[in-house]
């Protein structure tokens, strides 16, 4: 009974995943938390007491590291664009064709500045860790859409992860001759 609810689990976790943007770094990192995943499953297997408890072990135990870099590469990315997108567009509350009083252009040249700043960051591609140059100071305004794309694309990755698991937990344990 306990397979056909993981293979359940696994269906339900491929149609929940969409498809991402060619990206190498990405697709190291999550390469090496599949492979971190399938190479630890028959441990997982072996010491839990079902296929659910061998999935969460392997995803939240034995290859946390792994998959929280493979997470953290893609939420970053994906904020920063974000971030970037939103500098770049105009203050709405500046109207357009006029001359500027001192405080709209203070603002216009903050907004600059935060544009300029936000270019200088990068996500390292082995941690997926945000770097910010030394002396950044920029505000950044505006993160809901990018932190809810960001959040949308980890829980996508989450379900593929937890189906990589599933399927091979369920492999492991057919595979084990004591189950």
């Amino acid at each position: 009974m306990r397979p056909v609810i993981l293979r359940a689990l696994v269906v339900l976790a491929a149609a929940a995943c969409r498809a991402a943007e060619a990206d190498p770094a990405s697709d190291a990192l999550q390469q090496k938390a599949e492979l971190c995943i399938r190479s630890q499953a028959p441990a997982a297997a072996a010491v839990s007491p079902n296929p659910n408890d061998a999935v969460s072990f392997l995803i939240d135990g034995l290859c946390a590291v792994e998959v929280e870099r493979a997470q953290s590469y893609i939420r970053n990315t994906q904020m920063l664009a974000g971030w970037r997108a939103d500098s770049d567009r105009p203050d709405p509350l500046i109207a357009p064709g006029h001359t500027p009083t001192p405080f709209e252009q203070s603002r216009i040249d903050a907004a600059a500045a935060t544009a300029a700043q936000l270019k200088t960051m990068v996500v390292d591609p082995s941690t997926g860790e945000l770097n910010t140059p030394a002396g950044f100071n920029a505000p950044i305004g505006g993160t809901g859409s990018a932190m809810l794309t960001s959040l949308t694309a980890v829980l996508s990755q989450t379900a593929r992860f937890r189906m990589v698991a599933a399927s091979a937990v369920l492999a492991a344990d057919q595979a084990s001759p004591h189950r």
